[in-house]
């Protein structure tokens, strides 16, 4: 895995770093993860966190000498401004006790099973256009006529060997 990733980044970037994951937290094992890079190899709150090319993981919530603690996007914490790539729709990712769910949809969106979900770089945490799953199954609410939509990632939290940190330029 790690030469692959080598190979996907070419030459070492100062604005990425490879990081091993060390574990989960024992109370909420999917939303946070333990990384091997801290303040002492430049990792700041706020980093984003690839698995692979550009596959969201989360964000670097935590910051210490030698290790940092990840929030990932199954963090009830997080909510994260994604968009549905082929027709351009936004909504709102939050994690349900049933995985993701892309929120607040408009009831009349073209959403469709299979659609491409990607950040939308509209929350000021995430840049726009990185991976985070596909559609599988969608539904509107009549009450508030706002569509809901299920997000599979194509991640496993708890498989997750090496991860990028990945510096924001702001």
């Amino acid at each position: 895995m790690l030469r692959q990733m080598l190979y996907e980044y070419g030459p070492w970037s100062p604005q990425k770093r490879f990081a091993k994951v060390l574990g989960s937290s024992p109370m909420r094992p999917n939303e946070l993860l333990y990384i091997d890079q801290g303040s002492d190899h430049g990792v700041q709150v706020d980093d984003i966190v690839l698995a692979g090319e550009r596959t969201l993981v989360g964000r670097v919530s935590e910051v210490y000498r030698e290790v940092s603690l990840v929030e990932t996007i199954f963090s009830r914490r997080l909510k994260i401004a994604s968009r549905i790539f082929r027709t351009l729709t936004d909504g709102l990712l939050m994690p349900s006790n049933e995985g993701l769910e892309l929120t607040l949809l408009p009831a009349e969106a073209d959403v469709e099973a299979g659609d491409t979900v990607i950040t939308s770089g509209r929350d000021g945490t995430f840049f726009a256009g990185f991976l985070i799953g596909k559609i599988i199954a969608s539904h509107v609410d009549d009450h508030s006529r706002l569509q809901t939509a299920k997000v599979e990632t194509p991640i496993n939290i708890g498989k997750l060997e090496m991860v990028v940190v990945v510096r924001r330029p702001f």
